[in-house]
């Protein structure tokens, strides 16, 4: 988390709208890691929209939480 709390330190966060995680791998084949930085990315900076871009086979069983932390973006990835 070093680095969500270096990320989070002005003026670099004056500068950013939107952070999403994205990999390298599926972010909800490891929920407990990626809704932890979600919610510390709502608490130090509330105004920032979030998003999570993932494979989708997972998505139906972490739908409640992706609206928890009010995440305004998911993408689904095809390969």
């Amino acid at each position: 988390m070093i680095f969500l709390r270096n990320l989070l330190r002005a003026p670099l966060r004056t500068l950013m709208t939107v952070l999403g995680i994205a990999g390298p791998g599926d972010p909800l084949a490891n929920p407990a890691r990626t809704f932890e930085t979600f919610q510390q990315l709502s608490e130090k900076a509330p105004d920032i929209k979030l998003c999570v871009s993932t494979n989708g086979l997972s998505l139906p069983e972490h739908v409640d939480e992706i609206a928890k932390h009010n995440i305004d973006h998911v993408t689904i990835t095809i390969n």
